[in-house]
């Protein structure tokens, strides 16, 4: 492997912030807030799809350079 490429922590070039889901009161289907990805379902081939909004999001990646990415436990029984 080249030396660029060399594997790296994602601390070394980016900035990570971890958080929650909004409480439910937020999240809505009136177009209300911003697009809100609750989960595995809206991630598609090649974009995210939404349905569902949030009014008072916690976090969000609407400015340049700034990513969304989910990760989630599976749903227990």
């Amino acid at each position: 492997m080249s030396e660029e490429l060399a594997s790296k922590p994602l601390s070394e070039f980016a900035e990570l912030t971890m958080g929650q889901s909004p409480d439910s009161a937020h999240i809505n289907s009136d177009e209300r807030g911003l697009p809100f990805l609750q989960g595995s379902a809206e991630f598609g081939a090649v974009h995210p799809e939404h349905d569902v909004y949030c009014t008072q999001p916690h976090i969000s990646a609407r400015q340049r350079w700034r990513y969304s990415s989910e990760v989630a436990a599976p749903p227990t029984p």
